[in-house]
């Protein structure tokens, strides 16, 4: 239940634990927020993902809290978890842009606060892979099949794409709409389609392979962010 902080804290005392409790917060907002836009850029500059174990590492919190500690302005305690590569883009972001760099002397308790704050940090980070991958798959190839056929009604468009399309790269149970539309030689281009991303992907897609390692489907999703940029170059 909640507790008003007059019943809690004695009057003599309110104002300061106020003002310590605005400080706890303005710090750690800046403080994850400068973290945040670090490890953004680091993945999307690295789309090829030459460090797989660092972008599983995005996933916990012993990691976020060692980009704090850089951001910070201090050295990291958990050097493993950060790699050279991580640091030199680091250096040469905080070159660019120095005010990534928020030098503060935590006050005691804070570190405590902090830690708390990277754990829900790593967990939405989680749950943005976990809740967010079939909405984007199914985005990117209702996107591709109404471009590739565009006499296709947008109702089949919607259910090729959820019932075939999407199944089949994620070795699911693809199955045909029943239409007219669907023509021998128009559901072979579709499969050859849906072949090459199936193959990139590589893997079985459901609840539990999602949450058990969240960031091997970040390079999957960096690849079809990919094909838009490039579609958006051209």
């Amino acid at each position: 239940r909640r507790l008003p902080l007059d019943n809690c804290v004695f009057g003599d005392y309110r104002n300061t634990f106020k003002s310590k409790v605005v400080e706890a917060c303005s710090v750690i907002r800046n403080l994850v927020l400068r973290a945040k836009l670090f490890v953004n850029y680091y993945v999307l500059e690295n789309a090829t993902l030459a460090e797989p174990k660092c972008i599983k590492y995005i996933f916990t919190q012993n990691f976020w809290y060692s980009i704090i500690q850089l951001v910070n302005g201090q050295r990291p305690t958990n050097s493993r978890l950060i790699s050279q590569q991580l640091l030199s883009s680091f250096d040469s972001f905080k070159t660019t842009y120095p005010k990534i760099v928020f030098p503060v002397k935590l006050f005691p308790g804070l570190s405590q606060a902090i830690t708390e704050a990277c754990t829900e940090i790593a967990t939405s980070y989680t749950n943005s892979i976990v809740e967010n991958f079939e909405e984007k798959l199914l985005y990117f190839l209702i996107y591709k099949i109404q471009t590739a056929f565009v006499c296709m009604p947008w109702k089949l468009v919607k259910k090729v794409t959820s019932d075939f399309c999407y199944q089949e790269i994620c070795q699911g149970k693809p199955k045909w709409p029943t239409d007219d539309y669907l023509t021998k030689d128009i559901k072979a281009k579709i499969q050859t389609f849906c072949e090459p991303w199936k193959k990139k992907l590589g893997k079985k897609v459901n609840m539990k392979t999602l949450s058990a390692d969240p960031g091997s489907f970040v390079p999957f999703l960096l690849s079809l962010n990919a094909e838009f940029e490039s579609e958006h170059d051209d």
